[in-house]
C-alpha cells in the first residue's frame, strides 16, 4: 500500500449555493468558486463525529433487539482573515445597499461547497453541501484581527458534475471540482 499524507494546502475555495426562480436548491456550477487565501494558519478543521448506535432493548434478554449505527457527521471550521465584499455576500449572506454591503435582519440557511487543494499529493478534498453557520469576530484588535469564522456541517449531495455522479457528504478528488472564477 502506497503512503499518502495530506498536508500544506494549497488552495481553499469555496461556491456558494443558490436558489432558483422556484426557490428549489442549485449546487454550485464549477467555475463559481471563489479562493480564501487569506484562512489563518491552523484554523482549518474537518472533524468527523463518532458514529452514534442506538440499541432497541429486549424485555426478555441482555442483548440488544435491534441495533442502529449512523455514521457521524463531518464539521467544518476555519477562521478566514479577508473581510471583503465578496466574502460578505456570499458566505454571510450580506447584500449591497448603494455603496454600503450590510448584513440582512435575519439570516436564512445558507450552504456552500468547499474544496481544499493538496501541495503534497496533487488530490482535492471536497465537500459538495456544508450548512454553514459563519460570523465576524472584532476583538482583541491591539493584538489581533478581526476575521470571519465559516463553521458548518457537511451534508450528502451529487459529488461531481456527471449526470451518474453519487451522493456523498465529503470525498476525495483527483482532478478539481470547483475552478476560481476570474
Amino acid at each position: 500500500m502506497a503512503k499518502t499524507i495530506y498536508t500544506k494546502a494549497k488552495e481553499i475555495l469555496i461556491a456558494p449555493w443558490t436558489t432558483n426562480e422556484q426557490g428549489a436548491l442549485v449546487a454550485p456550477t464549477a467555475n463559481s468558486a471563489a479562493e480564501l487565501a487569506y484562512v489563518i494558519a491552523d484554523s482549518l478543521s474537518i472533524t468527523q463525529d463518532d458514529p452514534e448506535t442506538n440499541d432497541i432493548a429486549c424485555e426478555t434478554s441482555d442483548g440488544p433487539l435491534y441495533s442502529v449505527t449512523t455514521a457521524g457527521k463531518y464539521n467544518v471550521e476555519l477562521n478566514n482573515a479577508s473581510i471583503d465584499e465578496d466574502y460578505l455576500k456570499n458566505v454571510m449572506g450580506w447584500v449591497k445597499d448603494g455603496e454600503n454591503i450590510i448584513a440582512p435582519v435575519s439570516y436564512a440557511t445558507r450552504y456552500i461547497a468547499i474544496q481544499i487543494g493538496f501541495t503534497e499529493t496533487g488530490n482535492y478534498l471536497y465537500l459538495p453541501k456544508v450548512q454553514i453557520s459563519p460570523k465576524l469576530v472584532f476583538e482583541s484588535l491591539k493584538t489581533n484581527i478581526a476575521y470571519g469564522t465559516l463553521s458548518g456541517t457537511a451534508t450528502s449531495a451529487k459529488f461531481g458534475s456527471e449526470v451518474s455522479a453519487k451522493e456523498a457528504p465529503i470525498g476525495f478528488a483527483k482532478n478539481a471540482i470547483l475552478t476560481k472564477t476570474a
